[in-house]
Parts: C-alpha cells; structure tokens; sequence
C-alpha cells in the first residue's frame, strides 16, 4: 500500500507487480493510497532484498501542481495489520538522533539557491540542524497558491521530503513571503473567504509536499516592506495579522487531528513567522490590536527573531546624526553610537525585539535569534577614523550578485564568490575583541581604503556569542539566513557549525 497525491495512468510494472496482482485505490482530498494484491504465492522476498515498482502519472492534482513520490508505504501478509516500509536510505544508529534535542537548529533554505551557488537540498547539513524552511511558495491575493520557480521547486522539494522520511527528527516548513514576496497579504487576511482559501489550500500543500509545518513571513503587517514591489497595507493588519496565523494553526490542528484518526502522516504540525527585528514594528501591531500579539502567541510554535538588517546603505537618507555606516547585527547598541540618542534606534539590536517579544507574551523556549550569513557593504566619507564605523554613508557599492551592497559570507570569509563580484582587494578586517567599539555589539567589521567602503557582518566567533547568549536566556535556538550562504560544518569557518556547538554547550 501506498499513498500519494499523483494519479496512476495505466498500471505499475517491475518485479514488485507480478503477473495476477490488482490494484485498488482510495482517495480522501488530495491523497490517493493504492493497494496492490499479490495473487497467493505468487511473489517472495528474502529479508534485507529489495524489489521495485514503476508507475506513471496523469496529473499531479493539489494547490501546486506538483508530482511527489509516495508519502507513505505500507506491506502486510494475509490478514495481519500493516507494517511500515522504510524509505530508501534511512537513516540507521546514531544518524536517526536529533542533533540538538530538545533545541531549534534551524535554516532556510532558497529556491534559488542551487542557481549562482549552486547550493542543493542534498547539501543541507542535517547532521546538524532539525528544522530546514523552504523559502519561497508563491500565494496570490484570493489565497491560491503556485510554485515560484517550477525548476527548482521540482527538484528541491522533492529530495526535503525524502530527507524527512528518511531522519525522523527532521522538520520541514512551506515559508510564505518574504522581503519582495509578502504583497498579498493584506488582501489575503482581511478577507475570509480568501483566508479561508489560503489555509484550506496550504493544508492540502502540506499533504502535497509532505513537509509538517507553515512558516510566515509577512514584511510587514501595518507598514509596507520593499520599496518598488506590489506591497499594500492597512491598520487593518494588525488584526488580520493575528486572524491569518489563528486560522492557520486551527486548520494545522485539524490536519493533524485527521491524520490521527487514519493512521498516516504527521500527528502535529508546526507554525512559525519570521518575527520583525524593529521593535516599532511589534509595538504598531500593539497599539492596532491590543489583543493581536496575545492570540498570536497561543497560535504559534517558533518565532525566528529576524535580527539582523538593523543598519545598512539604506540609512543613508536618515538625518544626521543617523545617516552612519553601523553594526547591522549587533548584540547590543553602544552608548558611543550615534544612534544610541535615539530611544527607538538604540533598540535596533539583537537583545531588544527579544526582550519584547517576551513582554509582549511569547515564552522563551517560543523564540529563536536569527543569524545573517552575509554582509552589507557601504560607501563612507573617511575610513581613516574608527576603520570606517560610525562614519557618514555616501552610497551603496556593488554587491557580490547586484547593487545592493549584499555579499555572501563565504565570499566575505574566504572569498568563495562562485565567480562573481569580490570584495575590495585591500579589504580589512577587524576581530571585536581587538577593538573597543565592538564591546556591545560583539560582530567584526571590515573596511577598504582603496574604496572608501565598510563591511557589516557575522562569522563564526561572533554567532557563537550569540547563541550561547541565546542558551543562557533559555532560547528554543536560532535561524539561519540562509543556509547557501555558509560554509560546511565540518568547515571551521561554519556558522551552523558554530552555532550547533553553542546549542551543545562549546561557549
């Protein structure tokens, strides 16, 4: 017996349908489990053998058109029950244990990553992580969903959920949104026949994809995210915000309690958001909906503090003093930062959206701390004072992909650019604990004379700091974006390595 969301066309062949077999099927919403009956005594296999069947398919059916291989395979001899088939490689002894039990090591995975860094699931490091965020599914604003790039998602997805089959402590999500890709929103949430749309659509995405969990990235409710792209909002969101994440976790539960009830897939489901860094954007929510944040902490699991894109180029319109090169992750804000003067900026740090989300009802082991592996390169007017820091921002330089000043953090460690746009030549870097300036925010910086340009960013020293930060604050973990972006962890210079260690206790 096997269940799957493709329909057969035809009937299966190879040793595993023998002549005189029949097959029946069931189908209940997107899933159809397929019965094959060896006729008696027509068919043996040793123990440890193995034999194989191939089918082809008609459509795929479900919200993402999208064939999947079998979700679960089932044997029994006679009249006895069914037994579990494990999937092909799975895992055996110490591969099958959480790596950080009872502990959030999580990282997103893009969609495109397997273009310019050529960076594949199969390379995600499952050794050392237990949750992997697919980012992106594409939704629409009358809640229907679609794949982004069918290429990819065809290929990725697939090989997330035989991982998933294959490690039993191993977590997948669908992430809806993003910087570029939250413009449905508002539309979406405010209206409930498309709410209602979006979660009965994500549900049977779930069963499609096989994955166990819904991430959401909304940028932002209230406030509109990235310049020049569909983004619309409303004081609307505030509420529509929290009735988004309700529906979805009541739906989860639904799933997860019919799941139950049949014996097959996941018997809970988790729901996490990209939680906002600004601590203005939590407290807008707050003042909308005073009841919003309350609802949204029963309805979710994890909470992945996005803290970091605090300071960039983009400060370069602020009014002065505020229009300065700065730490785009910092721990802590400096009182020797100019932004320190300002009661709202001084909180554009890792400790304070924390701290709030706390206040405002989410318990520790709800929150992780995000961790950025990448760097923001900007222009400034004098290098010579502080290496750069604090110094006036006069533009935003070439980034390694595009011109927003955004580099890999393989390419900022060990110029690992997969041929395209370095760093300055002349680049230089400073280690926090050399330096009294990065006594609060514990982060490096770079800078280059020969551009006049200074280098925000993490290594592995300094995202160390910040889990083992996040274990003494009794942290459910952190998040990693994104996954492509780093090095190995058998690579000392890897973050998830690093950041691994620190959940294990190496701080």
């Amino acid at each position: 017996m096997f269940t799957t969301n493709a329909v057969i066309s035809g009937s299966p062949w190879g040793s595993l349908f023998p002549y005189g077999a029949t097959i029946t099927s069931t189908t209940s919403g997107i899933l159809t489990t397929y019965t094959i009956t060896m006729p008696s005594g027509g068919y043996s296999l040793s123990a440890y053998a193995d034999s194989s069947m191939t089918y082809s398919y008609s459509s795929s059916g479900g919200p993402l058109g999208l064939g999947m291989g079998p979700s679960s395979v089932q044997a029994k001899i006679g009249s006895s029950s069914p037994v579990a088939v494990a999937a092909a490689g799975a895992c055996q002894g110490s591969a099958c244990n959480d790596p950080t039990p009872g502990y959030h090591s999580s990282g997103y995975y893009p969609s495109w990553g397997m273009y310019a860094r050529q960076y594949d699931a199969i390379d995600i490091p499952i050794s050392h992580i237990n949750q992997i965020y697919y980012a992106f599914i594409g939704f629409d604003a009358d809640g229907t969903l679609h794949l982004l790039d069918s290429n990819s998602d065809g290929k990725q997805l697939p090989v997330i959920a035989s991982l998933l089959q294959r490690y039993p402590y191993l977590h997948a999500s669908l992430s809806f949104g993003g910087w570029t890709l939250s413009g449905a929103f508002s539309a979406m949430a405010n209206d409930s026949t498309s709410l209602a749309a979006f979660v009965s659509n994500v549900m049977d995405a779930l069963q499609q994809t096989q994955f166990d969990g819904v991430d959401i990235d909304w940028e932002y409710p209230v406030l509109n995210g990235a310049p020049g792209e569909p983004s619309y909002s409303t004081p609307q969101d505030a509420e529509g915000y929290a009735n988004l994440l309700v529906a979805i976790r009541a739906g989860l539960d639904q799933l997860a309690s019919d799941n139950q009830a049949s014996g097959t897939g996941p018997t809970y489901y988790r729901l996490s958001i990209a939680g906002a860094g600004g601590v203005d954007k939590l407290q807008t929510i707050n003042k909308l909906a005073p009841t919003a944040w309350a609802r949204i902490s029963k309805a979710v699991d994890v909470v992945n503090v996005m803290s970091y894109d605090f300071h960039g180029a983009f400060d370069e319109g602020n009014e002065s003093p505020y229009n300065v090169a700065d730490f785009m992750a910092a721990m802590e804000t400096s009182p020797v930062d100019p932004f320190y003067s300002n009661f709202l900026y001084r909180q554009y740090d890792v400790v304070s959206p924390i701290a709030m989300y706390q206040e405002l009802g989410f318990t520790s082991k709800q929150i992780s701390v995000g961790l950025p592996a990448y760097g923001r390169l900007v222009m400034v007017d004098n290098v010579s004072t502080n290496f750069g820091l604090y110094q006036t921002i006069t533009g935003t330089p070439s980034g390694q992909y595009d011109s927003t000043g955004v580099f890999d953090y393989r390419c900022i460690q060990e110029r690992d650019c997969h041929g395209y746009q370095e760093l300055p030549s002349d680049m230089t870097f400073i280690n926090p604990n050399d330096n009294l300036l990065a006594n609060a925010s514990h982060t490096p910086w770079g800078y280059s004379n020969s551009t006049s340009t200074f280098l925000t960013y993490d290594n592995a020293e300094s995202v160390q700091y910040k889990v083992c930060w996040a274990m003494q604050q009794q942290l459910f973990g952190y998040m990693i974006w994104d996954m492509s972006g780093d090095f190995p962890p058998s690579d000392p210079n890897s973050l998830i390595g690093s950041a691994t260690a620190a959940v294990l206790g190496e701080c």
